[in-house]
């Protein structure tokens, strides 16, 4: 049996898996569902479990958020989303499984047998995922907006600024899109990718710096001319990298 757990916002969507579950996929036993991230989180981290289906936005975080708040765990991941395919293929790591909404029984099945298939790999695909998440040398990332998942080439972003809680990426097409991730949390993504805060709002591309301007308010002119502040904290530091 393959002990499981379910997590979607949405109710509704729990119930039509959990009636899809019983009906194709009798080695699946379902022990907990969640439609809150952060009960999940708290439960979650006591439970000895194989299987985790897991809706990637979840309103207040996205799956991948949570992920990375469960620390070391043993157990397999299936995505659902809403999502077409090539977004889905784009973060899909280390063959995990996806569902798409609505979900289609082959589909489901498929997955489910797949994670039976791999339940005794030596690395849990949990553990590739976050690895693969970590790792800086990815040429794409995935951003959560409000309405997407965005799919960029980590090299075509100038920089990144903050707006509370909420990030603006500027890319070097002269497009632009807010997401729902944090500054500090793209900064952890990004700093080994050859990025550098050099203020409080600003996370910036070093391979997109045009011109450093001294003076009282100092500031870099970015390849898209867009002008960046330097805090006085960081600027030995930004020049000593330049």
């Amino acid at each position: 049996m393959l002990d499981t757990i379910i997590i979607d916002d949405e109710i509704e969507s729990i119930r039509a898996l959990q009636i899809e579950l019983n009906k194709y996929c009798p080695q699946v036993q379902i022990l907990h569902t969640f439609t809150s991230p952060k009960e999940a989180i708290i439960q979650m981290k006591d439970k000895r479990f194989d299987l985790l289906f897991l809706d990637i936005e979840l309103g207040e975080m996205t799956g991948f958020d949570l992920l990375e708040s469960l620390g070391n765990c043993s157990f397999d991941i299936i995505f659902e989303t809403a999502y077409d395919d090539f977004a889905i293929r784009a973060f899909e790591v280390a063959a995990l499984g996806y569902l798409l909404k609505p979900f289609n029984k082959q589909q489901l099945i498929a997955a489910v047998n797949r994670v039976e298939k791999k339940r005794f790999s030596p690395q849990p695909a949990y553990q590739v995922l976050l690895e693969n998440l970590r790792n800086t040398n990815n040429e794409k990332l995935i951003v959560p907006t409000e309405d997407a998942l965005e799919v960029i080439s980590i090299r075509d972003i100038v920089y990144l600024q903050s707006e509370n809680n909420y990030t603006r990426i500027f890319l070097q097409d002269g497009s632009g899109f807010l997401s729902s991730k944090t500054l500090k949390k793209f900064e952890t993504l990004l700093i080994s990718a050859g990025f550098f805060r050099c203020h409080n709002s600003y996370l910036i591309n070093l391979k997109q710096i045009k011109r450093f301007m001294k003076g009282v308010n100092e500031r870099l002119i970015m390849t898209n001319n867009h002008e960046v502040y330097v805090s006085r904290s960081k600027r030995n530091e930004l020049l000593g990298i330049l």
